[in-house]
């Protein structure tokens, strides 16, 4: 049709010569038009050769096969489990996890879609919708869940809790980390909870008053419970199945022991204790607990509890007015337990914390010691009758700007460690944490030398600092040869 179109036009020129050139601009249509006829030949025939180049590039394209894409759906699923449960624990976004699995590709969106397994895990923010909330809820199907809400929005928070309480049968783990007016509204003492294992409650406004409680009965699954600063709010559960309690909220000392006392099959137990204790009381026994995180101050538990399988002890607060040695020692002969690691914050002098090392050296293999003077350690470390098993250090001097002289000193006294006298065992490794600000106070190049040095005789050692910069903070590995 077109060939016949030109060749009618092209007639009617020659017929009619004088249309050929336009008066006004001189513009000649037969030499033109022939021009243009060409120029369109030829992009006719570059498209043509193109679209050829596209279909043999496509067919090579369709015929390669990748590799991931050729294993069993059965593996790929596998795979799919194993990389969501890692993603969980850094706890990602709703858009990310399944949601991007979905998008590389048809096969992988449809492994994504078939697998409940990979949306089982739910964290949303005040940057997550209700309808994405929703979606996951309806792929994970009737698997059990665990969610995690981490909000301040009230009105929002309302909405994500009423689209998840349809699916309270099938919560396993649950943390809420909430505006703290909410939970005097939370009320789970009609909800039937059939598998629940463990909940967290956390708030944004710990300076607030709270006054109300929560009810968690109908959990007979039941076995960790972690409630934080909450200075009114009462939680009640079904305490005689926990075997983890975190209670962070500075509660009442004769009020815990009561609860405790409940609570017989605990093997790991955080408390934050106040006011003064009952002046007379039998010592409170829990025969499995193995991971203790208490004060050690006046209102200590510690002089209240026998723990005989104790392995594991964090001091996370200390009063250098309390006799914190006496308490440890009578806890430590008292409880004959095989302690082997301990934790100490902000040990205060010298001597507390030489006092507190020497009351549980018999048994303490691993050390760690966080926001307390480098001096302090040191020289504690450095008296033949202060920890002779001590195998493992971790130091961690946040606050505290390191010299060279302070670095020097580390070194020296992990090299008499190294070397010891018997009693005393060698010492196996060190992790060391120091905080920086700019690039001042960096350790030289000597003093790092030394570092590689113990390391390659084989001393284990992760040695970290922290850069604070004027809007920023950045951790930095200094030295790393620690392996399992």
């Amino acid at each position: 049709m077109e060939t016949i179109k030109t060749l009618r036009v092209t007639s009617f020129l020659t017929l009619f010569p004088a249309v050929m050139t336009c008066t006004n601009c001189g513009f000649t249509l037969a030499e033109e038009g022939n021009d243009l006829h060409s120029r369109l030949s030829k992009l006719d025939a570059i498209i043509a050769s193109l679209t050829a180049e596209r279909q043999r590039l496509q067919a090579e394209s369709d015929a390669i096969v990748y590799p991931i894409l050729s294993l069993p759906t059965e593996i790929t699923t596998e795979i799919f489990r194993r990389w969501c449960v890692l993603r969980s624990r850094s706890r990602p976004y709703p858009s990310e996890g399944p949601l991007l699995l979905a998008q590389i590709c048809h096969q992988w969106r449809q492994i994504a879609l078939h697998t409940p397994e990979l949306w089982r895990d739910l964290h949303f923010t005040d940057r997550s919708s209700v309808e994405l909330f929703k979606l996951w809820l309806d792929r994970s199907r009737d698997l059990s869940l665990n969610l995690a809400f981490d909000s301040w929005d009230i009105a929002l928070t309302g909405r994500f809790i009423e689209a998840s309480m349809v699916h309270s049968h099938r919560w396993q783990v649950v943390e809420l980390n909430l505006p703290i007016v909410f939970y005097t509204t939370l009320d789970l003492s009609n909800v039937s909870l059939p598998i629940l294992h463990s909940i967290s409650l956390k708030n944004y406004f710990s300076g607030e008053r709270t006054v109300g409680a929560g009810t968690v009965l109908n959990a007979p699954l039941l076995r960790e419970a972690h409630i934080h600063t909450f200075p009114d709010l009462k939680v009640d559960f079904l305490r005689p199945k926990l075997t983890s309690l975190t209670l962070q909220h500075a509660i009442d000392l004769t009020k815990c022991i009561i609860l405790l006392r409940g609570c017989p099959d605990l093997v790991k137990l955080a408390l934050s204790t106040s006011g003064q204790g009952p002046v007379q009381t039998d010592s409170l026994v829990l025969p499995a607990l193995e991971s203790l995180e208490c004060d050690l101050t006046a209102a200590s538990i510690l002089e209240h509890l026998t723990l005989p399988r104790l392995q594991r002890l964090r001091v996370t607060e200390t009063e250098t007015d309390v006799p914190q040695h006496t308490v440890l020692q009578n806890f430590i002969r008292r409880s004959a337990c095989p302690l082997g690691f301990l934790s100490i914050e902000n040990p205060g002098t010298t001597d507390t914390l030489t006092s507190c090392l020497i009351a549980v050296s018999d048994s303490v293999s691993d050390l760690e010691v966080t926001r307390g003077r480098p001096g302090h350690l040191l020289a504690a470390l450095k008296l033949v009758e202060v920890l002779p098993r001590l195998k493992i250090l971790r130091a961690q001097f946040q606050g505290n700007i390191l010299s060279d002289t302070d670095y020097q000193d580390f070194i020296d006294t992990v090299r008499m460690r190294l070397s010891p006298t018997p009693p005393r065992v060698a010492l196996e490794g060190f992790t060391l944490h120091t905080f920086q600000y700019g690039n001042r106070r960096m350790p030289s190049a000597a003093i790092l030398v030394q570092f590689r040095e113990l390391a390659a005789i084989g001393l284990k050692i992760k040695f970290t600092t922290r850069m604070d910069q004027r809007s920023s903070s950045i951790t930095r590995v200094v030295l790393d040869s620690w392996t399992e």
